[in-house]
């Protein structure tokens, strides 16, 4: 099934062009017909066969507050005081958990970045120093999931590092480069022609799996379920 087309992206380009509310509200139809609705489908399609291999993770079907992030920005701390967000994007969370400092599966469609990321983007540092404890306690099984060839010839580790090692884990040199993360989130780069193919459900599902031991790993880091 194809879920985004041309449209989808040729949205996204004319909105940042006229990134206004008259405009938006002119176009509305076009976001929903185009952005709002595909993806909204593609989440409730994904859930089901998501479940086969991470069952703790639920689509959250609902317009406000669920998988898919609104298009109306937070200006209110940005210098960029533009009304609306280019791109589409959606987060797919644990059932049990809080969705701040939790591992999450996501979704970015935008003119010339289309991506997939998992795993845990700025958590608090008291939840991150809990993942760091049990790395330390458990790296063998933490470089068997990070080096394994399939997983790394798929996915990078994004986000920024510390310049030193955090405080409490000086000792553990060998992880330094893991240790130093602010985040534990990796990433894997796709393509708008993949994104408007009739098999881009089940790359994404393909990706979503191969990720699926490192959640499990910092799931079990947090005590929650995978």
């Amino acid at each position: 099934m194809i879920y985004f087309t041309d449209k989808t992206f040729d949205f996204f380009s004319a909105l940042a062009l006229h990134n206004e509310r008259e405009w938006f509200n002119d176009h509305k139809q076009d976001y929903l017909d185009h952005v709002k609705e595909p993806m909204m489908q593609f989440l409730r399609d994904l859930d089901p066969m998501l479940r086969y291999f991470a069952p703790y993770y639920q689509v959250v079907d609902k317009g406000n507050g669920g998988s898919m992030f609104r298009i109306y920005r937070d200006a209110r701390f940005s210098r960029n005081k533009a009304p609306y967000k280019t791109n589409a994007s959606a987060r797919i969370w644990h059932a049990e958990a809080g969705r701040k400092n939790t591992p999450l599966f996501y979704l970015h469609l935008e003119p010339d970045e289309v991506f997939l990321a998992a795993g845990m983007w700025g958590p608090e540092t008291r939840v991150l120093n809990q993942v760091r404890r049990f790395m330390v306690n458990n790296p063998n099984t933490w470089r068997r999931v990070t080096e394994d060839e399939r997983f790394r010839c798929m996915f990078d580790f994004g986000g920024s590092s510390l310049k030193r090692m955090p405080r409490g884990f000086e000792e553990h040199a060998d992880l330094a480069d893991d240790l130093k993360r602010k985040s534990q989130v990796v990433v894997t780069k796709m393509t708008e022609a993949q994104a408007k193919g009739p098999r881009f459900l089940s790359s994404c599902l393909t990706r979503f799996e191969r990720a699926a031991p490192m959640m499990d790993y910092l799931c079990a880091a947090l005590d929650l379920e995978f």
